[in-house]
């Protein structure tokens, strides 16, 4: 993976329908490429769990990375700007559904959809990770402690839910109510009683339905108040942004509530560590079969499926996407590879760590080198907008480059199809069109 990118990526994805009736949980998984096919603008990961039909959380994939990369700030080197265009990528998008909830099927008594759809994404850019989340599907960061071979578990995500005291307060300004239903906090409906036909009015007739259980999503047309103008189930988005430190972070961990009601952020970081221990050993050992490797991402979702049946509850829709972060330089699999040749087996790991305090090292000089360019920057261009190629500065009206391809050539696959003999992935899944937990079509 490029130096833009600032980091080595590995990714995994799993998912499993549960025991519900219908599958509504989707991931994504692009990149953008630079003019010369040399370089990575960024890398981008999503999972949307939607709920009243699948069709906003198929919408949300299709456009919510695309109407964010088409805002001019999203180029920008200024973070505030780049977490700006996230914000107006996710409400553009959920008014966008406006335009297609026509198209969507109508609920059993004729309304209009209520869809509506989690989302929660990551771009990985220039060394930093934006995190732009609705909803309650969970993005976790694992890290490795201070002196110590463990890693540790950072949410990087909050969940809306309408039990929390700020959602509350929110959704009352708006004009909306909570109520529990069955011990499940819920956003209320208020829903034209059965019989009624044509616009709704202030004396229209209404139930007040405990609807649902998140409190923000992308959809939920629902619960748009004409009062106030607002959306009660909120399409605002929480985001952030974090540096990477390629000396410590080791993985990022996307999950619907399937695996979250399951599994906590430790429990999963934990997990993963421990499928990673064992490929790492299984190619240091010879194992160079798919057979000798484990998908994290399933592994997660198996121990999640586990866990509801222990439960005797139907298993939710479950869904994940693993992200490995590796330092820059050769990929794990070379040094692994490299030390078995040399007959080092156990000398993988401290290579590896080796170049982690390295690239950690790197990335602050190049860290101080970009903090001298944007002085300069700014210095220069006082009283004048900048124009130029991507990167020229915080205030640059800078076009947009082509669409993102929703294939993930640029980052390692590791699903079964795409490991090769020499544990290298050969996207035989992109070319096959293979479904066998591969992120590309998966």
């Amino acid at each position: 993976m490029p130096a833009s990118i600032g980091v080595n990526l590995r990714v995994t994805g799993h998912c499993s329908q549960g025991g519900r009736k219908y599958m509504e949980d989707l991931f994504s998984v692009a990149y953008q490429q630079t003019e010369d096919e040399r370089d990575l603008e960024y890398a981008f990961f999503g999972i949307y769990d939607g709920h009243g039909g699948g069709e906003a959380a198929a919408f949300a994939k299709e456009h919510l990375m695309d109407s964010i990369v088409k805002q001019r700030q999203f180029w920008s080197d200024n973070d505030e700007d780049v977490l700006k265009a996230i914000r107006n990528g996710y409400m553009l998008t959920h008014l966008n559904m406006w335009k297609e909830v026509e198209n969507w099927p109508k609920t059993v008594t004729g309304l209009p959809s209520t869809a509506g759809t989690t989302a929660s994404v990551a771009f990985i850019r220039r060394g930093k990770i934006y995190v732009g989340h609705v909803g309650d599907s969970a993005i976790v960061l694992g890290y490795q402690k201070d002196d110590s071979e463990e890693w540790a578990a950072k949410p990087l995500t909050s969940d809306h839910k309408p039990e929390s005291t700020a959602e509350i307060e929110r959704i009352q300004r708006c004009g909306g109510k909570v109520i529990s239903k069955a011990g499940v906090p819920r956003v209320v409906w208020n829903r034209p009683r059965p019989g009624h036909k044509g616009p709704i009015k202030k004396n229209t007739p209404m139930d007040e339905i405990p609807f649902l259980a998140v409190a923000r999503s992308l959809g939920d047309l629902w619960s748009y108040n004409p009062q106030n103008d607002e959306f009660i189930v909120s399409p605002d988005p929480d985001v952030g942004v974090l540096t990477i430190d390629p000396t410590k972070f080791r993985c990022l961990i996307f999950g619907t509530d399937g695996l979250w009601n399951m599994i906590s952020p430790e429990g999963a970081v934990s997990l993963v560590q421990a499928t990673e221990k064992h490929n790492e050993a299984a190619l240091v050992g010879g194992g160079n079969q798919p057979r000798d490797w484990l998908n994290p991402s399933k592994s997660l979702v198996d121990h999640a499926l586990e866990r509801w049946s222990n439960t005797r509850m139907r298993a939710d829709n479950t869904s994940v996407v693993t992200l490995m972060l590796d330092p820059p330089g050769p990929p794990r699999a070379t040094l692994a590879r490299g030390a078995l040749h040399h007959g080092r087996g156990g000398a993988a790991s401290s290579a590896f760590t080796q170049r982690a305090r390295r690239a950690g090292r790197a990335a602050r000089r190049q860290a101080r080198a970009g903090r001298r360019r944007a002085a300069g920057r700014q210095a220069g261009a006082a009283g004048q907008a900048r124009v130029g190629p991507v990167g020229a500065g915080a205030g640059a009206a800078q076009p947009a480059p082509a669409p993102a391809r929703q294939v993930a050539a640029a980052v390692t696959c590791e699903c079964q199809r795409c490991l090769s003999s020499t544990g290298e992935c050969s996207l035989t899944c992109a070319r096959e069109r293979s479904k066998d937990d591969c992120v590309v079509y998966g």
